[in-house]
Parts: structure tokens; sequence; C-alpha cells
């Protein structure tokens, strides 16, 4: 995750990308149904996800925080 992070900031502020839908495999959003909610959520919680990480793994951290609270927002993904 560490070499990939700074692509994947970059595909999430795009709001596509190889590696941000690789990143949403990893939730278990195969279909294009369940990546297309991990990127609705990215999208409207950018600033949650990115506030106050130094490290990644506080980004980490922030991101399954987030997608955690929005579980009914990605119901398309089974590792959640």
């Amino acid at each position: 995750m560490e070499s990939n992070q700074n692509e994947i900031l970059k595909e999430m502020a795009m709001g596509n990308g190889e590696k941000l839908d690789a990143f949403a495999t990893l939730y278990g959003c195969q279909s294009e149904a369940g990546k297309a909610e991990v990127k609705a959520v990215r999208k409207s919680e950018f600033i949650l996800i990115n506030k106050n990480s130094n490290s990644t793994q506080e980004w980490l951290q922030n991101f399954n925080n987030v997608i955690s609270a929005n579980k009914e927002k990605v119901s398309n993904c089974t590792k959640i």
C-alpha cells in the first residue's frame, strides 16, 4: 500500500483509476457497482479520509473508519 498510496490518492482526487479499482477489490468490491459505491463514498468523505494522515497506516485507518461508517452505501462489497 505504501508504494501505491500517492497514485491511489491521485486517482481518488480524479475519481477513477486502475489502482483505485484494485484497492476497492481488497474490500470485496469485485463488481462495477461495488467499485462505484466505494468511489462515491470516497468522493463524499475525501476530507475525512485524508484528515491528519501523516502516515500510510493513519490514512488506511481513516479509510477503514469511513468505509465502516458507510456500510449501507457499499452494500456490494463483501469484506466490509
